[in-house]
């Protein structure tokens, strides 16, 4: 008796859990509907298109100050969303990403990689991790606040339709130049990583895997974030999945990279016209090695153009 009653507690519970999930979860992609202000940008990937974007690309700060969408739609006409936010980290990104592919079946998953090497601090991370891993599942403990705003749009079916102009990238044109020198010295040495972001890089690996999407690691200039023996760990791991690695910290000279006018900071964050090279190399990259197609001239993606030109007079203002 003890156990049936047991049983039909917990499932009451689930079942509750459930509910009231459903009707706490924002039912719109925007700050108003309750979805938090850093990730608002990231969360413009809710309101595309189904099936619209072939290239879905992650990552922390370094990805959306220096990975522009519609730079590469400008070079290749290749269709990507930046599902990136500040200080993102592997567990956020891991759910960011299983929340997009609810929408989108992309070929490609482009990982920026700063967000492996965060310092150690395991019992946080393990506590942040089971956060997102219960906020994924049972909304109602990420928007426990939620009931503060409760409408009856709240008892219906979600809506997502705020749709982020540049595609999740943070236009910046701030310029302190990098004035550090040489800064990958090659050695045989490896950076090592916290087990948490190991466990959730596996898991992203699977899930690509699982949705039949290729991944695609990618580093992008910064002096401040990365050595070879970030490089050398992070070639390993490539190695070790079978999946391609490109590090542009090898590779300034073709991307142009160009220290006095690129970086946005100094050191760390390159501006966007650092980060205009650096989506004009990765799409003809992707052209080359996965074979992206060129959407542009297609009737459905018009307002990929209209985003595109809108974009290019950002860049021209002063």
């Amino acid at each position: 008796m003890r156990v049936r009653n047991t049983i039909f507690f917990l499932a009451g519970l689930l079942l509750l859990l459930m509910i009231t999930s459903e009707i706490f979860r924002p039912k719109n992609n925007t700050i108003h509907a309750g979805v938090d202000a850093r990730d608002y940008d990231a969360y413009g990937i809710l309101a595309e298109p189904k099936d619209s974007i072939d290239v879905l690309i992650a990552g922390d700060s370094l990805s959306y100050s220096g990975i522009s969408p519609l730079a590469m739609w400008g070079e290749s006409g290749i269709t990507s969303y930046l599902c990136a936010k500040t200080a993102q980290r592997m567990n956020e990104t891991y759910f960011m990403l299983k929340r997009a592919f609810q929408n989108q079946s992309p070929r490609l998953v482009v990982l920026e990689t700063n967000l492996l090497f965060w310092p150690p601090d395991t019992e946080n991370q393990i506590n942040e991790s089971l956060f997102e891993w219960i906020g994924y599942y049972f909304p109602v403990f990420e928007y426990h606040n939620q009931w503060k705003r409760l409408n009856v749009d709240d008892f219906e079916q979600a809506e997502y339709e705020k749709r982020v102009n540049n595609k999740g990238f943070s236009v910046k044109k701030e310029s302190i130049p990098y004035r550090g020198g040489d800064y990958m010295i090659e050695t045989m040495a490896q950076k090592e990583l916290a087990k948490v972001e190991l466990f959730f890089l596996d898991r992203m690996v699977k899930l690509c895997q699982s949705k039949k999407a290729k991944l695609l690691l990618v580093s992008v200039p910064s002096p401040k974030n990365y050595r070879y023996e970030n490089h050398n760990k992070l070639q390993e791991l490539a190695d070790n999945y079978d999946l391609d690695y490109l590090d542009m910290n090898l590779l300034l000279d073709q991307v142009g990279i160009d220290w006095d006018l690129d970086m946005m900071d100094g050191s760390e964050h390159l501006n966007v016209y650092g980060a205009e090279k650096v989506s004009a190399y990765l799409a003809r990259y992707l052209v080359e090695t996965y074979g992206i197609e060129d959407r542009r001239g297609e009737k459905s993606y018009q307002s990929w153009e209209e985003c595109y030109q809108k974009y290019r007079l950002q860049l021209e203002e002063t």
